[in-house]
């Protein structure tokens, strides 16, 4: 889960988009960009980077559906977290994009 209530405070601890996966989805992103395109390898990980992107973005997901539970007060004091996140995510979906239109130029 990428946002809790906390009972005692009531605020969201917010993790920008479960560092993690965000981490691992710019890892594979990387390690696709670096490899050549139309390769074994490319699509290898071209399909771990698309898998690790959808990840990213069901995590963006579950944290929408926690804020369901928010009051507004902090709705508000997350607004620009979730919109930087949203950016960081369309981003992520775009570099995806390029990358997959490099398998597309081979074949």
């Amino acid at each position: 889960m990428i946002a809790t209530l906390s009972p005692a405070s009531h605020l969201f601890d917010l993790d920008f988009l479960d560092a993690e996966s965000f981490r691992e989805a710019r890892a594979c992103m990387n390690d696709c960009a670096e490899v050549k395109a139309g390769s074994l390898e490319f699509y290898e990980e071209l399909f771990t980077a698309k898998k690790a992107v959808d990840n990213a973005f069901d995590c963006y997901v579950d944290l929408l559906d926690d804020f369901r539970r928010a009051s507004d007060e902090q709705l508000k004091s997350l607004c620009q977290d979730r919109l930087g996140l949203a950016t960081a995510l369309r981003g992520l979906r775009r570099e995806l994009d390029q990358l997959a239109e490099r398998k597309q130029n081979i074949e």
